[in-house]
């Protein structure tokens, strides 16, 4: 049965027994190098054992945890045609990337992604309005990154918000051209 909590401690060949005396359970599965463990309530008795030992480990509550069927459950919900979120480019469904706005590494770790998750009305990491189109350019730029990526992935799903930049480019192309009409003309009246 899988409980509250996930206990992902990362594999030292040096100190494997004393791991799986630690922690070895039924519920325990082996991943590229960490073994991960569910619990009903939060470790602490393990943590303390592992911290002593000096291993690397990670617990957080189920609901930072990847879902299998996170890609399944977005295009149920939502209908084509798809745009990025970070660059408002057009996708086909077999080219979207589902992405996280807030990553899943994030929420695991630091407490700011989990305020930030219940902010914006998420339940857990899963949650439909934490996932995003994104193209695969956008989803490599982004992995696990915050700050103005959220941002962006939050308003990037408004149209307004894409109107509202494009008018920003042309404001900025506008006030460089007359910045550079008035340099030339005082180049021009300082020569003369």
């Amino acid at each position: 049965m899988y409980g509250n909590w996930v206990l992902k401690v990362y594999v030292q060949p040096k100190k494997i027994t004393k791991i799986k005396r630690i922690c070895w359970r039924k519920t325990s599965k082996k991943q590229k190098n960490c073994y991960i463990n569910h619990y009903i309530k939060k470790p602490r008795k393990e943590m303390r054992q592992l911290r002593r030992i000096g291993v690397k480990y990670i617990c957080y509550r189920v609901e930072y945890e990847r879902a299998s069927n996170y890609r399944n459950v977005f295009f149920s919900r939502t209908k084509g045609p798809y745009r990025c979120r970070y660059c408002n480019k057009q996708l086909s469904k077999d080219k979207v990337f589902i992405d996280h706005i807030i990553p899943i590494a994030k929420a695991q770790k630091t407490l700011s992604a989990k305020l930030a998750l219940k902010l914006y009305g998420c339940s857990n990491v899963n949650d439909i309005r934490n996932l995003a189109p994104a193209c695969n350019t956008c989803n490599l730029k982004k992995s696990d990154k915050t700050g103005l990526w959220v941002l962006r992935g939050w308003l990037g799903k408004y149209k307004l918000y894409w109107i509202f930049l494009i008018f920003l480019k042309f404001l900025c192309i506008c006030f460089t051209v007359i910045g550079l009409v008035w340099i030339f003309r005082q180049i021009i009246s300082f020569c003369a």
